[in-house]
């Protein structure tokens, strides 16, 4: 099985971007960001809309340059003198066409996916010299010999959350969609929390204003880990919570807390991580302090708050800590820390991230991330959820996806992320941890009586 490039392009916006508009300054938290690709594949499923290779690949070019009109920001380049700013110069996003050559369909592919093959579904690596100057966004269409399409997305994360990057895919398959006729255009109804070309360039709230002197980095952010280092290189494994086993561990939860019920990010996120420090502890009984960023979207948290379809990186980072000796590492206490510790970063430092002082928020993030990871016998996770951003809403006119993943080389080590699944109220965990530390991971009794592995 492998990947065929079949040709490169560089798809413009359909119109220029008008003067007013070529120069796009980063806000602070944007310029927390790293310099790096998130991305993203869908699988779309073999069928008569997807054999016709030339017409679609036509009308996703076409839809795209109109979509970046609405976004000129990733028509841009980052300002190599000045890294605070996009210049919205028009200059294009990459757009490869590729085919698969292999006896799977896509369903077959998905059923049992190889790793090193889906990294090849994505148009450039995730750290790259390119990432951090060159194009913003990079797109790669691969049409599978038996059947089927996968539709790569690399978008940089100096503009983009995972929010961002749903906003940009829904009104790009809007103006894609195509009909019962392969050549005709017919936009589905349209979606109201999906921003118009009128107010896209400026739906990011520029309230969260750079500040003069030096950024900070972003806790949770990627390269946050880099000092750790690994005796074996990473492994990363996917795991599949099934609504079923989901209410299964809220009512175990909520029972044992007796409190409201928890959600679904908090009982998978509380279970992933018990398993995790429990593989932690069997490699190590040294390992007693163990610290969880969690990723934490703020458009709703900030004082007043932002509209849904914000763009930008609005994203903190709640951080949960468990010490092994002091804690009995029980699913509903995890539960209530998790809880608990979002709800003060909300209170304490999301509704400051709204206004002027974000730096400051910033800068008390880093000096408690400091003084949390100080220490050799301190363990770090970070959790990414990317749960309820309508990922497999997004219908090119080919139907809906029937997957939507991330390669693992998007996860350092000791992360672990949450998607949405097909099935409504299913959750896919992939994460990446130690060979040593995954071994007992993937073993645990606890964890396989909830989750799945594929």
């Amino acid at each position: 099985m492998a990947v065929e490039i079949v040709r490169k392009e560089t798809i413009k916006p359909s119109t220029p971007t008008p003067p007013h508009l070529e120069i796009f300054k980063l806000s602070f938290l944007d310029q927390t960001a790293p310099p790096v690709y998130t991305s993203l594949v869908l699988f779309y499923p073999a069928s008569d809309k997807t054999n016709d290779v030339h017409t679609i690949s036509e009308h996703l070019k076409k839809s795209l340059s109109e979509a970046l009109t609405r976004f000129p920001q990733l028509a841009g380049r980052i300002d190599s003198k000045d890294t605070t700013v996009i210049e919205c110069t028009d200059d294009g996003a990459p757009y490869v066409e590729a085919k698969f050559k292999g006896a799977d369909d896509v369903s077959s592919f998905v059923r049992h996916p190889s790793e090193e093959v889906l990294e090849q579904f994505i148009p450039a690596k995730i750290e790259s010299a390119e990432a951090a100057t060159r194009p913003l966004l990079l797109v790669q269409a691969t049409f599978f010999d038996s059947g089927g399409l996968a539709i790569g997305i690399c978008i940089s994360h100096k503009f983009a959350d995972a929010a961002t990057l749903s906003i940009f895919l829904k009104n790009w398959a809007r103006g894609c969609y195509l009909a019962e006729g392969p050549a005709d255009l017919n936009p589905p109804p349209s979606d109201p929390s999906l921003p118009g070309s009128q107010n896209v360039p400026n739906a990011r709230h520029d309230v969260i204003s750079p500040p003069d002197g030096p950024s900070y980095p972003l806790p949770g952010a990627r390269g946050f880990q880099e000092k750790a280092v690994l005796k074996t290189e990473p492994v990363s494994k996917r795991y599949v919570f099934d609504k079923s086993k989901i209410d299964d561990l809220k009512y175990k939860a909520a029972g044992e807390y007796g409190s409201q019920q928890p959600t679904e990010v908090e009982v998978v996120t509380a279970l992933v991580l018990k398993c995790a420090i429990n593989a932690s502890r069997s490699t190590s009984k040294l390992n007693n302090h163990y610290v969880l960023f969690q990723l934490v979207d703020i458009r709703k948290r900030v004082e007043p708050p932002f509209p849904e379809n914000s763009i930008g990186n609005l994203v903190g980072s709640s951080v949960v800590q468990v010490d092994y000796n002091e804690q009995k590492l029980e699913l509903h206490s995890l539960v209530a820390i998790l809880r608990k510790e979002t709800e003060e970063f909300s209170e304490n430092e999301a509704q400051r991230l709204g206004g002027d002082g974000a730096a400051e928020v910033v800068s008390e993030w880093t000096k408690k991330v400091e003084d949390l990871t100080g220490g050799d016998d301190v363990n770090t996770f970070v959790c990414d959820s990317w749960l309820n951003y309508g990922f497999y809403e997004v219908d090119f006119g080919l139907g809906r996806p029937i997957w939507a993943s991330r390669p693992s080389s998007s996860l350092e080590n000791n992360t672990f992320m949450l998607m949405d699944t097909k099935e409504s109220g299913g959750v896919e965990v992939r994460l990446t941890l130690s060979k040593e530390n995954m071994a007992s991971f993937e073993n645990d009794q606890e964890l396989l009586a909830y989750a799945s592995p594929i």
